[in-house]
């Protein structure tokens, strides 16, 4: 029986154990975390599996993920028709023609992205060109912008236009929450195979033979191995490859982007807000640390609010202490409901862009990158492969993006061990 070796046990990692277990090779795969997922992590000590990393599904028809959804058992929550609430300074709450002309800003974004001539051109070069003027301090047009600096983990100046195009189709018509968490879904994947946590990868060696892969805990050596870590990882060069990787693929990874994404869980005494709505916007003249808070009662059952902002807030956010963001958090939450503001009794947040094993939070593409540099990124260099949401250049940054990759890397493991 041949074996692999799976570095990373994400969701690329295992979706690709998983197939090749079942396509009869011997399968090890190696993290070093105590856990599996990755990015996607749910804390279970808040009385539900709290998300901190990626904690929604988003699927058009004859999506990839909702089958494995199925045949792990997980329970699934359908997000319908996402209400926001605009929210400003004194507790006002903007009605619907007092947000004005945001969706025709929004639609004149979209359709003037996609014209070619602005490719090179950032997402807020595109807008300035509009001539917004005033008009793009509009509350639902920030709205929008902020729900793209997340996904991305970028701001709208380090965005170029394209990825409003690609953004657009990684959103899907059908979304789901997953309320008990991600864990059955790893679970499934893993089952029967060797799985070794805590394990710290050091250096891989490769040829068109073998793959020798060094760790903290030892050596071992396999036919193939699959490289699946966080491009923050690699763009920090944390793994060791003998011999070196190409110079077309070091540039590949230096090009793109890895953004950090921040996601800070707030759980309050009781309910002080719209309880109906799934979003709050946190309208203020210059925009605040956090933009956005997602409101969690209905998913958790529980008074609890997800902050959520990206790009340089999000790194901003890293650079700030838990005294200083609780402050900063009160402070936001008390200016949009002055008289029924409570404090939390509950806050944590991670900080992606500090944790050695990821350095960074979503992938995303760079002004001046080459929208192959994924591509280049998956090829394999002899028995040595790639996989990970980074390698997905249809849905970079997303779960099924993710998935995919750990599928594609898969088949071109068996083509190549079967033919080789």
């Amino acid at each position: 029986m041949k074996s692999i070796i799976v570095v990373g046990a994400g969701l690329a990692g295992l979706s690709a154990a998983y197939e090749l277990k079942h396509r009869g090779y011997q399968v090890t795969v190696i993290d070093a975390r105590n856990r599996m997922g990755g990015r996607i992590w749910s804390d279970r000590g808040w009385g539900f599996p709290a998300d901190f990393g990626a904690s929604i599904v988003r699927e058009g028809p004859g999506g990839l993920l909702t089958p494995l959804l199925k045949r792990s058992g997980v329970k699934t929550l359908p997000l319908e028709a996402q209400s926001v609430s605009y929210r400003l300074k004194g507790g006002k709450k903007l009605g619907f023609f007092e947000v004005g002309d945001g969706n025709k800003l929004v639609d004149r974004l979209l359709k003037s992205a996609a014209d070619l001539s602005q490719k090179d051109k950032t997402v807020a070069q595109v807008l300035e060109g509009l001539g917004a003027g005033k008009k793009a301090e509009n509350p639902l047009l920030q709205h929008f912008l902020s729900r793209i600096e997340i996904h991305f983990g970028a701001d709208a100046e380090e965005l170029p236009a394209q990825c409003l195009a690609l953004w657009e189709k990684t959103q899907g018509e059908k979304s789901w929450f997953l309320p008990h968490g991600f864990h059955k879904v790893f679970e499934y994947l893993s089952e029967g195979i060797e799985l070794r946590l805590e394990t710290k990868v050091e250096t891989i060696q490769y040829s068109n033979n073998e793959v020798t892969v060094v760790t903290d805990e030892g050596t071992l050596t396999a036919e193939a191995c699959l490289v699946t870590v966080p491009l923050g990882v690699l763009k920090g060069g944390k793994i060791s490859f003998e011999p070196a990787l190409p110079r077309e693929k070091l540039e590949a990874i230096h090009r793109m982007g890895f953004g950090p994404v921040s996601r800070v869980l707030l759980h309050f005494p009781e309910v002080f807000w719209d309880e109906d709505t799934a979003y709050i916007v946190n309208v203020q003249e210059d925009r605040p640390l956090f933009p956005l808070f997602q409101n969690l009662l209905k998913l958790s059952g529980l008074p609890i609010l997800a902050a959520m902002t990206g790009g340089s807030r999000a790194y901003l956010h890293e650079r700030t202490n838990d005294i200083q963001l609780l402050q900063t958090l009160s402070q936001d939450l008390k200016r949009l409901y002055p008289t029924r503001y409570r404090d939390p009794v509950n806050v944590k947040g991670l900080r992606w862009n500090q944790d050695p094993l990821t350095l960074g939070g979503v992938s995303f593409l760079k002004p001046g990158g080459n929208p192959q540099d994924s591509k280049t990124l998956a090829a394999p260099l002899g028995r040595l492969f790639f996989a990970g949401e980074a390698t997905d250049d249809e849905g970079p940054g997303t779960l099924v993006g993710a998935y995919r990759s750990g599928l594609v890397a898969a088949e071109k493991m068996v083509l190549e061990l079967s033919t080789s």
